[in-house]
């Protein structure tokens, strides 16, 4: 076989592969098979563009809040957010807050969970007051106490609201934010 027929042969072998990974990768819409030949070797390679990202998250929010909750064995759903790849579920039972992180399937991959403090005694109580009335009422789900005074993190309706008291339970800072139940 003479360089040029070799040259000929491998150029068209390089093409004709470009082209199925161009179209494997979306480049293309291709819904039949298609055969790659290089007159040796035919190859058939069925792509299907139409198919659903396996990654991508399925079922409803209720679906990833039902999964997170098998999971903790219960409590109370702060946030649920669909990812890329996935759900995110908050969830608070027993003093603490939990993270599920669930796959596109509702199977979990990941899971944190944090103890949630409270400050107790008169200035935990004093705090608490302070926190509580900045915000409107609610429900207090952490009270932490730090160099500039106390932290604290209130649930109301659908708003968690932080509130950044100094040492002598003044207000010093506001966060609100809508929860995705």
């Amino acid at each position: 076989m003479t360089s040029r027929k070799v040259a000929t042969i491998a150029a068209a072998g390089v093409l004709a592969l470009g082209t199925v990974m161009f179209t494997a990768c979306g480049g293309g819409a291709a819904s039949a098979p298609e055969t790659v030949s290089n007159a040796a070797n035919p190859v058939e390679v069925a792509v299907d563009n139409n198919r659903p990202d396996p990654a991508a998250p399925t079922g409803s929010a209720d679906d990833a809040k039902k999964a997170a909750l098998d999971r903790t064995g219960g409590g109370e759903v702060m946030s649920v957010e669909a990812e890329e790849d996935g759900w995110d579920v908050d969830i608070i039972k027993g003093g603490s807050e939990y993270t599920i992180e669930l796959d596109g399937a509702l199977n979990v991959v990941g899971e944190e969970s944090e103890q949630l403090q409270i400050v107790e005694g008169p200035d935990g109580e004093q705090a608490t007051k302070a926190a509580l009335d900045a915000a409107g009422g609610g429900e207090l789900i952490s009270l932490e106490m730090d160099d500039e005074g106390y932290d604290a993190d209130i649930i109301k309706g659908d708003e968690e609201i932080s509130i950044e008291l100094d040492s002598s339970f003044n207000v010093i800072g506001e966060e609100r934010e809508t929860l995705q139940r």
